[in-house]
């Protein structure tokens, strides 16, 4: 039994990702739009990370190493940016890429993808996690908030 129990937590508590997603926003007002997505559950960290520029960077760690980001007005998050430039030495091509990806020097794989201001991403995930990331990435939608306005009370 204590075998077992010890497997068990073993399973459990040492991987680096779980299945299943968690449904999580965008910490930050965004030109009074909001961004939804579906992160990869077994997160460690949920961090916020405010750029000089203005731009923010809500990115998510796993215990394996993965990092599941989102960027809002950020040129170039640093999180891919040794990936991107070996994958395409040529700058100025990948920069007309909508989609950039591939497979890191660990053998573990990335994937940027960009419209307008916002960019997603993920870096360092493992082959066995790559559909989840992959479906993460694909979740993030932007959209109009609901205006509301209060009307005085009489």
């Amino acid at each position: 039994m204590r075998t077992l129990l010890l497997i068990w937590l073993l399973a459990t508590g040492c991987a680096g990702h779980r299945g299943g997603f968690h449904q999580r926003k965008f910490l930050r007002d965004v030109n009074g739009q909001e961004i939804r997505m579906r992160v990869p559950a077994g997160y460690l960290r949920e961090l916020l990370y405010q750029e000089s520029s203005g731009g923010f960077t809500q990115f998510y760690t796993y215990r394996n190493g993965s990092v599941f980001y989102v960027s809002w007005k950020v040129p170039m998050p640093d999180f891919n940016a040794a990936n991107i430039r070996r994958a395409y030495p040529d700058s100025a091509a990948a920069a007309k890429l909508d989609i950039l990806q591939g497979i890191d020097a660990s053998s573990l794989y990335w994937k940027q993808s960009h419209a307008d201001d916002l960019k997603v991403g993920y870096l360092n995930v493992p082959k066995v996690y790559r559909n989840d990331f992959g479906a993460a990435l694909q979740s993030v939608r932007v959209r109009k908030r609901p205006f509301v306005q209060f009307l005085p009370a009489n």
